[in-house]
């Protein structure tokens, strides 16, 4: 199962940052997910370029949709 931060930017404009998140299948651009009640869309997958011991290598950037 594959684990990612997420960076969620909701449609207020605010963001909210997951340290770490499961889902069954990896995730590309594109794809979309239900999180908190919303639907997310993946914008990017990014490598966290920082030490971030315990999270996972990388972040989701979503928007919500």
């Amino acid at each position: 199962m594959p684990a990612y931060s997420l960076d969620l930017e909701g449609l207020d404009g605010n963001s909210t940052y997951v340290p770490s998140h499961d889902f069954p299948t990896a995730m590309r651009p594109g794809d979309s997910f239900k999180y908190e009640g919303w639907t997310w869309e993946v914008t990017e997958v990014a490598t966290k370029q920082f030490d971030a011991s315990g999270e996972p290598e990388l972040t989701l950037r979503c928007v919500a949709v």
